[in-house]
């Protein structure tokens, strides 16, 4: 046998599985080997002194048949083995490209949550404050001439809102940073803040036990947005929060006694939405009871 032809014949068959599909390799094999054996068994019957057969038995026509078996064998054997080596390496090759094909994808997905995460935070921040901030100005800008008292008054509320509006961001910020934040105390300062804007009276029944901090901190969010919705909307004149933990889940209830609203005919803003999507983001659940002038209840419950 000739090394290098053979090295060349089986590099030939590996390159083909990159190539080719599987039956045009396989045509290929068959030609190929047929070819080789062919040469192989030809060789051995001009050179007898070089194979462990006997010259006059290769040369009877009666065993051809015998002469081929063993080269045969080499071929298939050897082009089996090139055959799955190139193919493994193929697939490795498929699966390197499928996996950064799927790691790009994920990426883009992460962003896409990012900038949702975002535009979330900046609402749920900013929105309910900036929105306060512009009727209040709004409201002096009218009163300017015909009622300048109280137009300086809206003008001192705004100043005040502008205020919170910087302490909301800072806050949001230190609280999606810190390790150490302590939502119970968030929870209290939070109805402190809904209790003197609003004038709601607000009972709360929950403490809720050490939790990871990025779970802490979408509960506060989640809670907050809960309450801006009942200050913009419900015309409540009392609110309740309670709380109650198991080994495997937190449940939440914020109930009011306002004005209530048809939950099928709710706005589709950052308001509802994105207490559904945090909730949903945490692999949690989100039910909403309200009947027209009868109030409304919010229940949530978040596995542990």
């Amino acid at each position: 046998m000739n090394v290098s032809t053979d090295f060349l014949l089986y590099l030939y068959l590996g390159k083909s599985c990159f190539l080719l599909g599987l039956n045009e390799t396989i045509l290929i094999v068959f030609l190929v080997g047929f070819g080789w054996v062919s040469s192989e068994v030809i060789s051995a019957m001009n050179e007898s002194s070089d194979i462990i057969f006997d010259t006059p038995a290769i040369t009877n026509g009666n065993n051809i048949l015998a002469a081929w078996l063993p080269f045969l064998g080499i071929y298939i054997g050897s082009s089996v083995f090139i055959i799955l080596l190139f193919s493994t390496l193929l697939s490795e090759q498929k699966s390197r490209k499928e996996a950064e094909r799927l790691l790009q994808q994920v990426e883009a997905l992460a962003k896409d949550l990012e900038r949702t995460r975002i535009a979330r935070d900046i609402h749920d921040s900013l929105g309910h404050t900036l929105t306060n901030l512009d009727i209040q100005l709004q409201l002096a800008q009218k009163l300017r001439h015909s009622s300048p008292e109280q137009a300086f008054q809206a003008v001192n509320l705004a100043q005040t809102l502008s205020r919170q509006g910087i302490e909301d961001v800072s806050y949001a910020l230190a609280s999606m940073r810190r390790t150490d934040f302590d939502l119970n105390q968030a929870i209290g300062q939070l109805i402190s803040q809904f209790r003197s804007s609003a004038s709601i009276k607000t009972k709360v029944d929950v403490v809720i036990p050490q939790l990871p901090a990025t779970l802490r901190h979408q509960i506060y969010l989640i809670l907050k947005e809960c309450f801006i919705n009942i200050q913009k909307h419900s015309q409540a004149s009392q609110t309740s929060l309670r709380g109650r933990v198991s080994e495997s889940s937190l449940s939440l209830e914020i109930q009011d006694n306002g004005i209530g609203f048809i939950p099928e005919q709710a706005s589709t803003g950052f308001g509802l939405r994105g207490i559904s999507e945090r909730i949903q983001m945490l692999g949690g659940n989100l039910q909403i009871s309200s009947t027209i002038g009868q109030g409304t209840l919010i229940k949530i419950q978040i596995p542990l």
